[in-house]
């Protein structure tokens, strides 16, 4: 259930992030390309084929042109304080949207850094309830070898030999008492067969002192 969440919470924090990015990139060309409602509609027009054609203005009388009215000098400076004024109000907004942004990356990088933990110990948990599930499967087969006569065990043994099952063998035999392991041990008589379980006891002898349990 755990993991689910996890998931879910994973593509959650996913499309937060792409709605997050689409929006800054529709600001930005919002104010790089001074877009405008009607710019809008004439984009989706052209997009759809449905421009209507540019109106040809209709030629009038020719007549003497009149000379065109020069702006006065307190016209040009009060447009060009209304140009800077627009200019510094755009500066503004994009300073507010930048720190707005950061703002954002720190908290999908915290977010991100907390599932990363999460997922961590999700899988460090996995891997400890297998290793306990291992665990209590090798116990009921050891409960099992020490519940056999020593010659029934001893072919079970070389079974899981067979197997390349030599780590589990070692583990079982460990957690025997010494009067149960000798015992199946003493079963290997064969020059053949105690080449097959040499290795096993040369790891035992390297364990030192084993269990001392008795049946």
């Amino acid at each position: 259930m755990r993991f689910l969440e996890t998931i879910l919470s994973v593509l959650l924090y996913f499309f937060a992030a792409m709605a997050i990015g689409a929006l800054c990139l529709f600001i930005h060309l919002w104010f790089a390309w001074k877009l405008t409602p009607e710019k809008i509609r004439t984009a989706i027009a052209a997009a759809r084929g449905t421009l209507p054609p540019p109106v040809t203005a209709i030629a009038g009388p020719v007549g003497p042109k009149e000379p065109a009215e020069e702006p006065s000098y307190s016209d040009i400076l009060a447009k060009r304080a209304s140009s800077y004024r627009d200019l510094e109000l755009k500066e503004k907004m994009l300073a507010s949207l930048k720190d707005e942004l950061l703002q954002w990356e720190t908290t999908l990088s915290k977010k991100e850094e907390v599932l990363g933990q999460q997922e961590k110990a999700f899988q460090e948990r996995l891997a400890q309830m297998k290793a306990e599930a291992e665990s209590a499967g090798l116990e009921a087969v050891r409960r099992t070898l020490e519940s056999l006569r020593p010659t029934q065990a001893k072919q079970l043994i070389e079974e899981m030999l067979a197997q390349k099952e030599e780590d589990q063998v070692v583990t079982l035999l460990q957690g025997m008492s010494d009067s149960k392991r000798a015992r199946i041990i003493a079963e290997f008589r064969t020059e053949e067969e105690m080449a097959r379980i040499a290795e096993v006891l040369r790891r035992l002898r390297q364990g030192g002192e084993l269990g001392t349990s008795q049946q």
